[in-house]
Protein backbone atom coordinates (compact mmCIF):
# COMPACT_ATOMS: atom_id res chain seq x y z
CA UNK A 1 0.00 0.00 0.00
CA UNK A 2 2.85 2.45 0.93
CA UNK A 3 4.34 1.88 -2.38
CA UNK A 4 0.98 2.40 -4.15
CA UNK A 5 0.80 5.76 -2.61
CA UNK A 6 4.44 7.03 -3.27
CA UNK A 7 4.17 5.74 -6.75
CA UNK A 8 0.90 7.86 -7.11
CA UNK A 9 2.49 10.91 -5.41
CA UNK A 10 5.57 10.59 -7.58
CA UNK A 11 4.53 9.68 -10.75
CA UNK A 12 0.74 10.07 -11.04
CA UNK A 13 0.93 13.71 -8.95
CA UNK A 14 4.13 14.76 -9.81
CA UNK A 15 4.27 16.35 -6.39
CA UNK A 16 8.19 17.35 -6.77
CA UNK A 17 7.38 18.81 -10.09
CA UNK A 18 3.95 20.66 -8.47
CA UNK A 19 6.27 22.11 -5.33
CA UNK A 20 8.85 23.40 -7.91
CA UNK A 21 6.19 25.13 -9.36
CA UNK A 22 4.44 26.48 -6.80
CA UNK A 23 7.81 27.79 -5.17
CA UNK A 24 7.92 30.53 -8.16
CA UNK A 25 5.08 31.89 -6.38
CA UNK A 26 7.16 32.62 -2.93
CA UNK A 27 10.40 33.28 -4.60
CA UNK A 28 11.51 34.51 -8.31
CA UNK A 29 14.72 32.36 -7.62
CA UNK A 30 13.59 29.40 -10.43
CA UNK A 31 12.67 32.71 -12.78
CA UNK A 32 15.84 33.86 -12.49
CA UNK A 33 17.58 30.30 -13.11
CA UNK A 34 15.48 30.05 -15.77
CA UNK A 35 15.94 33.15 -17.83
CA UNK A 36 19.85 32.93 -16.89
CA UNK A 37 19.77 29.44 -18.95
CA UNK A 38 17.92 31.01 -21.56
CA UNK A 39 20.90 34.02 -21.84
CA UNK A 40 23.19 30.76 -21.38
CA UNK A 41 21.67 29.58 -24.44
CA UNK A 42 21.62 32.44 -26.60
CA UNK A 43 25.36 33.33 -25.69
CA UNK A 44 26.25 29.37 -26.65
CA UNK A 45 24.19 29.35 -29.57
CA UNK A 46 26.28 32.22 -31.16
CA UNK A 47 29.48 31.74 -29.93
CA UNK A 48 28.57 28.10 -31.78
CA UNK A 49 27.41 30.19 -34.80
CA UNK A 50 30.02 32.95 -34.77
CA UNK A 51 31.06 33.38 -38.41
CA UNK A 52 27.70 32.57 -40.31
CA UNK A 53 25.04 34.98 -41.66
CA UNK A 54 23.18 36.13 -38.56
CA UNK A 55 19.65 36.90 -40.98
CA UNK A 56 19.90 32.92 -40.97
CA UNK A 57 19.92 32.00 -37.44
CA UNK A 58 17.29 31.79 -34.93
CA UNK A 59 15.92 34.41 -32.81
CA UNK A 60 17.49 34.87 -29.55
CA UNK A 61 14.93 33.81 -26.48
CA UNK A 62 16.25 35.99 -23.42
CA UNK A 63 15.91 39.16 -24.83
CA UNK A 64 13.10 38.59 -26.66
CA UNK A 65 11.21 37.32 -22.95
CA UNK A 66 12.82 39.70 -21.47
CA UNK A 67 10.87 42.64 -23.09
CA UNK A 68 7.59 40.66 -23.74
CA UNK A 69 4.59 43.30 -23.50
CA UNK A 70 3.03 42.66 -20.13
CA UNK A 71 0.08 44.54 -19.91
CA UNK A 72 -2.08 42.07 -21.33
CA UNK A 73 -5.53 41.79 -19.73
CA UNK A 74 -5.42 38.09 -18.51
CA UNK A 75 -2.15 38.23 -16.97
CA UNK A 76 -1.47 37.13 -13.92
CA UNK A 77 0.81 40.39 -13.09
CA UNK A 78 -2.74 41.89 -13.00
CA UNK A 79 -4.00 39.67 -10.10
CA UNK A 80 -2.91 40.41 -5.90
CA UNK A 81 0.12 37.64 -5.30
CA UNK A 82 -2.95 35.56 -3.22
CA UNK A 83 -5.29 35.23 -6.59
CA UNK A 84 -2.55 34.20 -8.56
CA UNK A 85 -1.48 31.75 -6.40
CA UNK A 86 -5.38 30.48 -6.36
CA UNK A 87 -5.10 30.44 -10.10
CA UNK A 88 -2.48 28.05 -10.11
CA UNK A 89 -3.94 26.25 -7.50
CA UNK A 90 -6.99 25.53 -9.43
CA UNK A 91 -5.42 24.86 -12.31
CA UNK A 92 -3.06 22.31 -10.80
CA UNK A 93 -6.12 20.96 -8.97
CA UNK A 94 -8.01 20.54 -12.36
CA UNK A 95 -4.70 18.46 -13.60
CA UNK A 96 -4.29 16.40 -10.62
CA UNK A 97 -7.86 15.84 -11.14
CA UNK A 98 -7.56 14.36 -14.32
CA UNK A 99 -4.41 12.53 -13.98
CA UNK A 100 -5.64 10.38 -11.21
CA UNK A 101 -9.24 10.02 -13.50
CA UNK A 102 -7.31 8.71 -16.00
CA UNK A 103 -5.19 6.33 -13.87
CA UNK A 104 -8.46 4.95 -11.98
CA UNK A 105 -10.01 4.09 -15.77
CA UNK A 106 -7.12 2.74 -16.59
CA UNK A 107 -7.66 -0.22 -13.81
CA UNK A 108 -10.85 -1.06 -15.64
CA UNK A 109 -10.99 -5.04 -16.76
CA UNK A 110 -11.04 -5.41 -20.39
CA UNK A 111 -10.51 -1.76 -21.40
CA UNK A 112 -8.32 -0.34 -18.66
CA UNK A 113 -5.25 -1.44 -20.61
CA UNK A 114 -6.15 0.81 -23.85
CA UNK A 115 -7.25 4.03 -21.09
CA UNK A 116 -3.42 5.20 -21.12
CA UNK A 117 -2.14 4.90 -24.52
CA UNK A 118 -5.26 6.57 -25.96
CA UNK A 119 -4.84 9.19 -23.62
CA UNK A 120 -1.33 9.84 -24.75
CA UNK A 121 -2.58 9.42 -28.31
CA UNK A 122 -5.19 11.95 -27.98
CA UNK A 123 -2.31 14.48 -26.71
CA UNK A 124 0.63 13.93 -28.43
CA UNK A 125 -1.43 14.08 -31.81
CA UNK A 126 -2.21 17.53 -30.84
CA UNK A 127 1.63 18.47 -29.52
CA UNK A 128 3.48 16.36 -31.80
CA UNK A 129 1.15 15.16 -34.86
CA UNK A 130 0.29 11.55 -35.47
CA UNK A 131 3.07 9.74 -36.04
CA UNK A 132 5.35 9.98 -32.71
CA UNK A 133 1.66 9.78 -31.34
CA UNK A 134 1.50 6.27 -32.91
CA UNK A 135 4.59 5.20 -31.86
CA UNK A 136 4.05 5.79 -28.35
CA UNK A 137 0.32 4.31 -29.01
CA UNK A 138 1.50 1.39 -30.19
CA UNK A 139 4.17 1.17 -27.60
CA UNK A 140 1.74 1.63 -24.23
CA UNK A 141 -0.09 -0.86 -25.38
CA UNK A 142 3.17 -3.90 -25.12
CA UNK A 143 4.65 -1.59 -22.00
CA UNK A 144 3.45 -2.15 -18.25
CA UNK A 145 1.49 0.29 -16.93
CA UNK A 146 3.95 1.89 -14.78
CA UNK A 147 6.39 3.01 -17.46
CA UNK A 148 4.10 4.24 -19.29
CA UNK A 149 2.59 6.66 -16.37
CA UNK A 150 5.76 7.73 -15.62
CA UNK A 151 6.74 8.73 -19.33
CA UNK A 152 3.54 10.61 -19.45
CA UNK A 153 3.09 12.48 -16.41
CA UNK A 154 6.99 13.61 -16.66
CA UNK A 155 5.69 15.05 -19.97
CA UNK A 156 2.67 16.52 -18.63
CA UNK A 157 4.74 17.95 -15.53
CA UNK A 158 7.83 19.36 -17.43
CA UNK A 159 5.33 20.85 -19.55
CA UNK A 160 3.42 22.61 -17.44
CA UNK A 161 6.64 23.77 -15.67
CA UNK A 162 8.14 25.03 -18.81
CA UNK A 163 4.78 26.88 -18.89
CA UNK A 164 4.62 28.37 -15.57
CA UNK A 165 8.47 29.76 -15.82
CA UNK A 166 7.66 31.29 -18.84
CA UNK A 167 4.23 32.73 -18.08
CA UNK A 168 6.01 33.59 -14.63
CA UNK A 169 8.69 35.92 -16.97
CA UNK A 170 6.05 37.21 -19.28
CA UNK A 171 3.70 38.92 -15.86
CA UNK A 172 5.97 39.62 -13.28
CA UNK A 173 8.06 42.75 -13.25
CA UNK A 174 10.88 41.53 -16.02
CA UNK A 175 13.43 43.59 -14.04
CA UNK A 176 13.72 40.65 -11.81
CA UNK A 177 13.85 38.07 -14.18
CA UNK A 178 17.40 38.41 -15.85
Amino acid sequence: MIEGIHFIEHSVLQIPFFLMTLMRYITPTLDNMFMNSLAWVDQTYYQKHEGENPEELRAIYHANLKMYDTKGTNSDKNKDPYAALQSFLMRFGKKAAISLGVYLLSMLPYVGRFVLPAASFYTFNKSVGWQPAVVIFGSGIFLPKKYLVMFLQSYFSSRTLMRELVRGCEHRSLENCH
